[in-house]
């Protein structure tokens, strides 16, 4: 496209043609630039929420959920606690429970806090801990001892079988753990 239609690329050049390729490659290399400009332009988003216009049932249902039930999306974290003790493990325990905070002290910087309530093996045992010291709220803790949350975990077992299956599996090997957040761009879940 850049040559002549009858030079047979034998020989020297016509100018023609050279001033034929020249104005190809520049033309090439000004559309190359545009592009690359334009994709640095580009921003990703995916939120199906904007979608539908603002006063529908759904989309107020949807708001109204995320400011007074604590979101309307969830976030489930797998916990493999296989090696040594697993989830009867103090230490994994307090663990997840540090990591449970830091999850719920996210602030987005252009919503705030999007984290609700969050769910896991940690807190029924801190639960369970508090309801056999008398519901006070100090007691709202991880036990001292590996036998303690093992003891914990039995207690708990015992009173609503079929509970704990919800979030660990049988032999306490793994478990999960459940936030609740807020509906947002599902860029915006990087953070």
């Amino acid at each position: 496209l850049s040559g002549l239609h009858d030079d047979s690329g034998l020989g020297t050049e016509p100018s023609l043609g050279r001033r034929r390729r020249q104005r190809t490659l520049a033309v090439g290399a000004v559309l190359c630039g545009a592009t690359v400009y334009g994709i640095a332009l580009l921003q990703l988003s995916h939120n199906p929420l904007t979608w539908i216009p603002e006063g529908e049932p759904v989309r107020s249902g949807f708001e109204n959920m995320d400011e007074h039930i604590g979101g309307t999306a969830s976030l489930s974290l797998l916990i493999d606690g296989r090696t040594g003790r697993g989830m009867r493990d103090r230490e994994l325990l307090e663990s997840l429970d540090a990591l449970s905070e830091h999850i719920q002290a996210y602030r987005d910087p252009w919503v705030g806090p999007i984290v609700g309530n969050t769910i896991g093996i940690n807190d029924v045992v801190k639960e369970t801990h508090r309801a056999l010291r008398g519901g006070s709220s100090q007691a709202y803790t991880i036990p001292d001892t590996d036998r303690g949350v093992s003891d914990m975990l039995f207690m708990f077992e015992n009173a609503g079988p079929g509970e704990l299956s919800r979030l660990a599996t049988n032999d306490l090997s793994r478990a999960q753990m459940s936030f609740r957040i807020k509906w947002l761009d599902a860029v915006a879940y990087e953070p």
